[in-house]
Parts: C-alpha cells; sequence; structure tokens
C-alpha cells in the first residue's frame, strides 16, 4: 500500500465522494477526464473505510498488478476473467484457446445452404466471418440467447456490391452461430475451443452473486462490455 490517506491530497470534488457513506446497493458514478484522480479517489475512499472489505474489479491484468500495490490491505484486487474462471472457466482446462474462423468454416460446410443459390453469403468463408463476428456480438452482449439482432449487416463489406442480408439469411446466420456456441460449450467437443470471454459470458448469464465484499469499484467502466456492466449492476452490494 503505497499511499497513506494522510499523504492523499484530494480537491474539494474528491472529498465529497470520499465522505459519502454509500447505502447498500446505491451506485455512484466518478465522471472525469483521464488523470484527474479517479483512482486516487477510490483509494481515499477504501483508506477512510479500514473496517470495510471492497473488490476492486481490474479491466485487464496490467491494471489489476498496479493496483494491488496502491490500495490498502481492505481491497482486494481481480480482473473480471479470473472471477469467472474460477466459477466457469476452470471446467475448461485443456480446450481453451482462440475462436478459429478455419473451425467455423468446417462447421458451417456440414450445414445447408442459407441464401439464395448465387448468393456470395453461400460462400463458405464469408458465411463463417459471418458467424464469428455475431458470435462475438452476442458474447460481448447482455442478452441471453443468439438472435438476428446479433447479425452484422453488408456494411462491412462482405458481400461486395450485393444488397443487405435479407432477414431470412440473417435468421440463418444467427442459427449457425448458435450451432457454433454449443458446440464451444460442450466440454467434449474441441472442434471450437472455449475462449476467454467465451466463459466470461457464461458467468454473466449464470446470473453470479459476488459475496464477502461490502462494496465494488469498477475503475474504466466506460471500457466494459454490455456483459460485464450487467454482471456489475446485478449485485446486491453498493
Amino acid at each position: 500500500f503505497l499511499f497513506s490517506l494522510t499523504k492523499l491530497l484530494l480537491t474539494p470534488e474528491q472529498e465529497v465522494i470520499v465522505c459519502h457513506n454509500l447505502e447498500n446497493r446505491e451506485t455512484m458514478k466518478i465522471n472525469a477526464y483521464a488523470g484527474t484522480g479517479k483512482t486516487t479517489t477510490l483509494i481515499a475512499y477504501a483508506a477512510k473505510r479500514m473496517d470495510e472489505s471492497f473488490l476492486y474489479i481490474a479491466y485487464n491484468k496490467a491494471i489489476q498488478t498496479y493496483a494491488e500495490k496502491v490500495f490498502p490491505p481492505n481491497v482486494k484486487c481481480q480482473t473480471i476473467h479470473s472471477l469467472a474462471y474460477a466459477k466457469i472457466g476452470r471446467q475448461y482446462d485443456g480446450c481453451l484457446g482462440n475462436l478459429r474462423l478455419k473451425s467455423i468454416v468446417d462447421i458451417v460446410n456440414d450445414r445447408p445452404l442459407i441464401g439464395e443459390k448465387g448468393r456470395s453469403i453461400n460462400s463458405l468463408y464469408i458465411r463463417a466471418r459471418f458467424v464469428y463476428n455475431t458470435l462475438n456480438n452476442f458474447i460481448a452482449s447482455a442478452d441471453f440467447e443468439i438472435t438476428d439482432e446479433h447479425v452484422d449487416n453488408s456494411s462491412s463489406n462482405q458481400l461486395s456490391n450485393e444488397l443487405a442480408l435479407t432477414l431470412q439469411e440473417k435468421q440463418n446466420l444467427a442459427a449457425d452461430a448458435r450451432h457454433v456456441w454449443s458446440i464451444m460449450k460442450n466440454i467434449r467437443d474441441k472442434r471450437v475451443l472455449m475462449t476467454h470471454d467465451g466463459y466470461l459470458k457464461l458467468y454473466q448469464l449464470s446470473k453470479p452473486q459476488i459475496q464477502l465484499y461490502d462494496c465494488l469499484f469498477v475503475d474504466e467502466a466506460q471500457d466494459l462490455t454490455p456483459a460485464v456492466t450487467d454482471i456489475v449492476n446485478s449485485q446486491r452490494v453498493s
């Protein structure tokens, strides 16, 4: 713990935040530019309440490592992926990896055509790319199932000069993505490996409740995906 409360020089705005006692399930948002002291404010908030326990949710491992050096000992610093791994991800040990386009190509190759004959969407690579993007859109979202809303339009130029995808094509692509997702979730089927964001999605879908802490700190909240935001907002602590 590199700082002490007496050494932290706080602005009047920071003092107001640090002195505010959060009620259970109350949310407080700090809006400020980068480098203006948001993290310092969180440090001071925790240091003023050494009898309470806090969980600092870090955006990545580097931020977690830094946070562990600067926050007082009543603050546990973890990445959101480490929380998800402990509950969900560890069961996929041995079958974790990146989502590979080639794996999706192999899978959709065995499925029926999804567009009218002659449409570029029937090209295996183009189709697989749409499925890849659809799956990633779903994983980042707070949604509970894959629908045609997760399918990108042709604005990505995947369809060259053709018109946008038809509704039927989007629905068929969503069905492809659901099929690939079911394979990802199946520990015994290694045709498509589970990704780190994938088990984070499963964690979000499980509606987890983070125990043992009085308050959660979320720094750089603007970088959170809707899936992670849903996890945070579902907690029963402040």
